[in-house]
């Protein structure tokens, strides 16, 4: 009886860490608008990196900009980038699944008379 509860606490605990999610270290994240999400920091649940945005019809794009988020042990996925050369923020939200990140992006913006706009849409996040 020992021995079984000792092998079903063995094989509980070694399925727990498989659903576990992180980025691994130095990956590339390539998104759905051609931009790029490098990794070169992971602790915990955290991470940092650099985005470069080469999103059709929006500027700052080429540059690379310090990226920081987080993923959960149960793939939630959040990323946050400012891009000061353009006044804005974009942040996102989704769900690390495998090597992709499916994920609603939302960016604020200043416009030219100085007021907040925003904008929101998808992003699906592939590793390469």
């Amino acid at each position: 009886m020992v021995r079984l509860l000792a092998s079903l606490f063995f094989l509980i605990v070694t399925s727990a860490g498989a659903f576990a999610q992180s980025l691994p270290l130095f990956s590339t994240w390539k998104n759905d608008g051609g931009s790029v999400l490098t990794v070169s920091e992971v602790s915990n649940h955290t991470f940092r990196g650099t985005f470069t945005s080469f999103a059709p019809g929006y500027g700052c794009q080429g540059i690379p900009y310090p990226a920081a988020g987080s993923v959960r042990p149960n793939g939630h996925f959040s990323l946050r980038v400012a891009f000061p050369a353009c006044a804005s923020v974009t942040n996102w939200h989704g769900r690390l699944m495998g090597n992709r990140i499916v994920t609603k992006w939302k960016l604020v913006y200043a416009d030219l008379k100085g007021h907040l706009k925003r904008l929101s849409g998808p992003n699906i996040f592939t590793l390469q």
